[in-house]
């Protein structure tokens, strides 16, 4: 995904550490990596490490080490961030498994190529216009909406976990949730 060839303005501020700036880019790419080291674990034979609180423990792993200030000040921008993060994450989870004295003798062309098997079919393509008809239609939405957005959409969190961190009942949020499902479709196709 082109996020820093898109906006030059994030990649400098992120190159120079804003908090802000960082927080996007995790957000942006936080699903992905998280889905790349359960399929990862999965596919290594190791689906303890497939575990929530294994891969929230690998996630931070990747983020600290990406959001270095060497690592954010060595990335040029144009390369894409996502299969950056996804060498980081292989890393951190062989790491892993050599803690474990679990190592995987696999060459890492091998590793990638049944990696790309199993996440390729179901990873779609999403069109660049329309992520910029998503970007503008969240820019838009009230404080409201947008905390319940990001908190369900961007967190992934349930609704559950929504009303309480928002301090909002469950069914207010799964109104507010049935309502930006629907806006988004329209303003993407439009």
């Amino acid at each position: 995904m082109p996020l820093f060839l898109t906006d030059p303005v994030l990649l400098r501020r992120f190159r120079d550490g804003h908090p802000d700036a960082l927080e996007r880019v995790y957000r942006f790419f936080v699903v992905g990596v998280e889905r790349y080291i359960r399929t990862l674990a999965q596919v290594t034979h190791h689906p303890e490490l497939a575990q929530p609180c294994a891969v929230a423990d690998l996630r931070q792993d990747v983020f600290v080490r990406a959001f270095s200030g060497t690592a954010r000040h060595s990335y040029d921008g144009i390369r894409g961030y996502g299969p950056y993060l996804r060498t980081i994450a292989r890393n951190c989870l062989l790491d892993r498994q050599r803690e474990q004295r679990r190592e995987v003798l696999k060459n890492p062309h091998e590793l990638a190529a049944m990696l790309e098997d199993r996440t390729c079919a179901s990873e779609k393509v999403v069109d660049p216009t329309q992520l910029a008809a998503l970007a503008r239609y969240t820019a838009d939405l009230p404080a409201s909406l947008r905390s319940i957005y990001e908190q369900r959409f961007v967190m992934g969190r349930s609704q559950r976990e929504v009303s309480i961190f928002l301090g909002l009942t469950r069914r207010s949020v799964r109104t507010a949730e049935t309502h930006l499902r629907r806006s988004i479709k329209r303003a993407v196709r439009a």
